[in-house]
């Protein structure tokens, strides 16, 4: 982003990066392309929905304030979601990655459901590759997990894990609601402030 992006109104914003230039069906070109926030977005109302067909990342002030935020990379091998450059005001994220998804919240966070995905998946595609899921609320609130979180390693060499932390509040966990990492080394690391 080039300038601070603000939407007072209710409508949902929407980025792409190797968007295959459709409206009615829009998806990734197959392109190499990252979505690198530079710049404090806010939303007053809608979605904030990121589409980086290699990555998605932020940079030291580039803040994302939003009700529902949905990050999302190509299914292909080590495409990752890293928003820690900051610590976010975001409601509710979901999103897809294949090697790192990993946020931080200045407030309490939902892990929930966006335009078509629910909760949060990292399934690695390279013969070798990790799967990481680390979501921290930095701030005072609760990180509820209302839909599914799942790490996914590659083979036997991949590690899956899913690391939540709160600095000061409670890890919820919705009846029903998985928190799975898996491959051929699994682990999970659930912190609450």
């Amino acid at each position: 982003t080039g300038g601070a992006i603000t939407n007072s109104g209710s409508g949902s914003v929407e980025m792409w990066a190797c968007w295959n230039g459709s409206t009615a069906t829009p998806s990734f070109s197959g392109s190499p392309g990252t979505i690198t926030l530079t710049q404090p977005i806010t939303l007053l109302g809608g979605d904030l929905r990121l589409y980086g067909s290699s990555g998605i990342t932020d940079a030291s002030g580039a803040i994302i304030s939003a009700v529902n935020l949905l990050a999302v990379t190509n299914t292909q091998p080590n495409r990752s979601v890293d928003l820690t450059a900051n610590s976010h005001m975001v409601d509710v994220i979901a999103g897809r990655a294949t090697e790192n998804f990993k946020f931080n919240n200045a407030k309490a966070l939902t892990i929930g459901s966006l335009a078509g995905f629910n909760g949060i998946a990292v399934n690695a595609i390279d013969g070798s590759s990790d799967a990481n899921v680390n979501v921290q609320v930095t701030g005072i609130g609760n990180l509820i997990v209302a839909n599914t979180i799942n790490a996914t390693g590659s083979t036997t060499a991949g590690v899956g894990s899913v690391p939540l932390s709160t600095a000061s509040g409670d890890i919820i966990a919705n009846p029903g609601v998985g928190i799975t990492a898996s491959a051929g080394k699994s682990f999970g690391i659930v912190r609450a402030g």
